[in-house]
């Protein structure tokens, strides 16, 4: 079976190349940076932007697996926009030219359900949210519709808060964070909040590939199955890379009243911050998962638990990650 992979030199798209390489899939990899970590596996591998032209693949894929995105918790509309939505049309047209396609699976994100307020057990079948925190959950929200539109095979993935060997993103601001001293503390720590191992991430993208075709045009959860307090799964994590932080009590209003001004700043002077609504919502409302859906039709458990994973991150991060 020949499986495309965009975003292939992103944090989750390496991941999913490795697994399915392991399992004996002629594997294509597509990525707009340079082949990178990459060259440890025997990969096809084809610099590739998706909001550019195509061309250069075949069009015999049996799966394509559109993992590609700009994510990041700010940033302008229009770079968002280009890539999560004009990216995923252009995927879609080229998707469409492969006469023996079986499946297109579309990585989303749960940040469509997720506004200031506190939400718990979310199900694919509840209200998106009808405001957005940031230009990242828009445009993924509208690339969504555009794959629900199309006449492809497709099952969309949402994985929340994925953390793992090569992330660049939520759990090296953390550490970066903890390193300078300081951790901000939002009502003790007290919120409930999902991470997902990236291993389970690549499992449930395995499952969706080899499901049955009933399940095709189906949106599924996934996350650890597992929701913890945010401040023991950062005991957790600072244990494992022994680490000492220091956590200073913040009272929530500031941290928003803040996080929006320094938004609207960075809006204007078109630079990227890391304090802002979505990154407060994240540090003060517990948002959790409904996976009953994905456990129930495609038979998903999660192969590493949370204490599992960050041991594994921490292992590497100790070793290769610095």
């Amino acid at each position: 079976m020949k499986i495309l992979v965009t975003g292939a030199t992103g944090f989750l798209g390496y991941h999913v190349v490795k697994r399915f390489l392991n399992e004996g899939y002629l594997v294509t990899a597509i990525g707009r940076k340079n082949k990178g970590k990459l060259t440890k596996l025997d990969v096809e591998f084809k610099r590739i932007d998706i909001t550019d032209s195509l061309d250069e693949l075949e069009h015999d894929y049996d799966v394509i697996i559109h993992s590609a995105a700009l994510s990041k918790s700010s940033g302008r509309y229009d770079e968002f926009y280009k890539v999560n939505v004009n990216g995923t049309k252009n995927m879609i047209a080229f998707a469409k030219e492969n006469k023996n396609l079986k499946r297109f699976i579309h990585i989303s994100t749960p940040s469509i359900y997720s506004g200031s307020e506190e939400r718990v057990n979310v199900k694919e079948s509840d209200p998106i949210t009808k405001n957005f925190l940031n230009n990242y959950a828009k445009t993924k929200y509208l690339g969504e519709k555009e794959v629900i539109a199309s006449s492809l095979p497709y099952i969309i993935i949402r994985p929340r808060a994925i953390f793992g060997e090569y992330d660049t993103s939520i759990v090296p601001s953390l550490v970066n964070a903890a390193k300078k001293g300081f951790l901000p503390m939002i009502n003790n720590g007290s919120c409930l909040v999902d991470v997902t191992y990236v291993e389970n991430v690549v499992q449930a993208i395995y499952l969706a590939v080899n499901c049955e075709d009933k399940y095709i045009g189906e949106c599924y959860n996934v996350n650890n199955d597992e929701a913890l307090e945010l401040r023991e799964v950062l005991e957790m994590l600072f244990e494992a890379l022994d680490i000492r932080p220091k956590y200073i009590k913040l009272p929530y209003r500031i941290m928003v009243t803040t996080g929006r001004i320094i938004e609207w700043v960075s809006e204007k002077l078109s630079v990227d911050c890391t304090l802002n609504r979505y990154t407060v919502t994240v540090l003060s409302k517990s948002q959790t998962l409904d996976i009953s859906k994905i456990k129930n039709q495609l038979n998903y458990k999660p192969l590493f638990t949370i204490k599992e994973g960050l041991n594994k991150y921490a292992e590497w991060y100790l070793k290769e990650g610095k």
